[in-house]
């Protein structure tokens, strides 16, 4: 079986749900506790790190082929072809342009 994100997101959730087990259970020892919270809580933050890194690529790799893109399609517009055959790429492209606005940053309570 080859690794792919979601066995990966599938074994990371196991072993995070694992050690916030061993956390919580009433018979470990304060001490066990802290390393399996510890443990839980440096898979977390590098698990959102890499996802954030993830999300920050394909966001500029998105900009990247909107660009390209609003090029294209200006320079075909210049040309003889027919206006009907511009439209695909005009909505895909407008579609993409609404993808690529970045989530609105909820505030918490």
């Amino acid at each position: 079986m080859a690794l792919n994100q979601e066995i990966a997101t599938e074994q990371y959730q196991i072993a995070c749900d694992a050690l916030m087990d061993i956390a919580q259970d009433y018979e470990t020892s304060d001490e066990t506790s802290g390393v399996a919270l510890d443990a839980a809580n440096h898979l977390t933050l590098q698990y959102i790190d890499k996802t954030i890194r993830d999300i920050n690529k394909l966001n500029k790799q998105y900009a990247t082929f909107i660009s390209y893109m609003e090029s294209t399609i200006g320079d075909l517009e210049n040309t003889l072809i027919d206006d009907a055959l511009i439209v695909p790429l005009q909505k895909a492209l407008a579609k993409a342009k609404k993808c690529n606005t970045p989530a609105p940053i909820r505030k918490s309570k």
